[in-house]
């Protein structure tokens, strides 16, 4: 089951490690473990990731993963991104409490090794707002 190992605040950015993600590639059948890195910056109203909801929200998926066809591996850190975004701005109840940038990088390992194979993904998201009028 994923758990957080270890989170981190040096100045403004975060940094959250989980390990033990396990998901089913929906192509071959295969199980693979991931763990990964979440690294944030927080929005312009300081609304952080909460993180009894984010494990949460990591334990559904990891369950969905198991019981459905699975996720693609290359889908999770995207799905990831966009729960704590989403969950950041209705906490924060506005837009500038998104994060100003996050990035999410992941070392999957597979459980099958005679049919599996190994990889990482790196996925990043930066929030540049500037008004204009329309």
């Amino acid at each position: 089951m994923v758990k957080l190992v270890r989170k981190q605040e040096e100045g403004s950015s975060v940094r959250l490690e989980f390990e033990e993600l396990v998901s089913v590639c929906p192509l071959r059948g295969d199980k693979d473990r991931t763990d990964f890195q979440l690294d944030y910056v927080p929005g312009e109203s300081d609304t952080r990731i909460d993180l009894e909801k984010l494990q949460k929200y990591l334990a559904s998926l990891e369950r969905t993963m198991k019981k459905e066809e699975g996720i693609l591996m290359e889908v999770i850190p995207m799905r990831i991104l966009e729960y704590c975004i989403e969950d950041c701005v209705n906490r924060g109840r506005n837009r500038y409490a998104a994060p100003k940038k996050m990035e999410i990088r992941s070392s999957s390992r597979s459980l099958e090794p005679e049919t599996g194979k190994d990889w990482g993904i790196k996925a990043n998201v930066e929030f540049d707002r500037d008004v204009v009028q329309v």
